[in-house]
């Protein structure tokens, strides 16, 4: 998994990523992190990788389920930026 911060002004107080899961053939995943409350607020795929709904599903599963882990990640990141 390859997680990218993407600048942002940061006025909402959310953090946007980008992740890509290099072992599957899925598209980008950009995600808005709230670092106060810890949590992924909004997850979407860009229209121009949007092409495959069944690769689009699994890529949102599979961020679901290390969703947690994730969150931790983005908390570092930030912290650490």
């Amino acid at each position: 998994m390859i997680i990218k911060y993407m600048e942002n002004e940061n006025q909402d107080g959310y953090y946007n990523f980008s992740v890509d899961i290099k072992d599957f053939d899925t598209p980008n995943v950009n995600l808005k992190f709230d670092y106060r409350e810890g949590k992924i607020v909004t997850m979407w795929i860009d229209r121009d990788d949007d092409q495959n709904d069944p690769k689009n599903h699994v890529v949102y599963k599979l961020i679901d389920l290390c969703k947690y882990d994730l969150c931790s990640i983005l908390k570092f990141m930030i912290e650490h930026k």
